[in-house]
């Protein structure tokens, strides 16, 4: 039996799994206002990016950061979602100290609600800008 060495690396492929990223989709970042009520306090982001992220690994998420970092600092966040609905997850984000670079600041689980997803303790809430393209009148 001969091999084309053409086949070869098909067969090494169909060997090994695909690597961790292969499945991962990023849909296209929302520029606009993030609101993050948690702790207390309220804060105001904007402009805010958002986008939702699909990994085969952690499965559905929504991330969101400040766009303009304050001395080189930015607040952010994540919800990770429970199956494909977007409508529950688990949120954090990097707490009110915004030198914390790391989203270890848990709110627990969090329902949507418009805008919004919401439990007792936090809200987070995003909002695109208006269209930049509408014709004034």
């Amino acid at each position: 039996m001969k091999l084309s060495l053409l086949a070869l690396p098909t067969m090494i492929v169909g060997l090994y799994p695909l690597p961790c990223g292969a499945d991962d989709r990023s849909y296209p970042e929302t520029v606009g206002r993030c609101l993050i009520v948690a702790e207390g306090k309220s804060y105001t982001l904007q402009p805010c990016a958002y986008r939702f992220h699909y990994e085969r690994v952690t499965g559905h998420m929504l991330t969101f950061e400040q766009k303009r970092p304050r001395k080189n600092y930015v607040r952010f966040g994540y919800i990770y979602f429970e199956g494909k609905t977007r409508t529950v997850g688990e949120g954090s984000w990097n707490g009110p100290d915004i030198r914390n670079r790391h989203s270890d600041h848990f709110v627990g689980k969090l329902k949507r609600k418009g805008h919004c997803w919401a439990n007792a303790k936090a809200r987070f809430c995003f909002w695109p800008a208006p269209s930049a393209g509408r014709e004034r009148r």
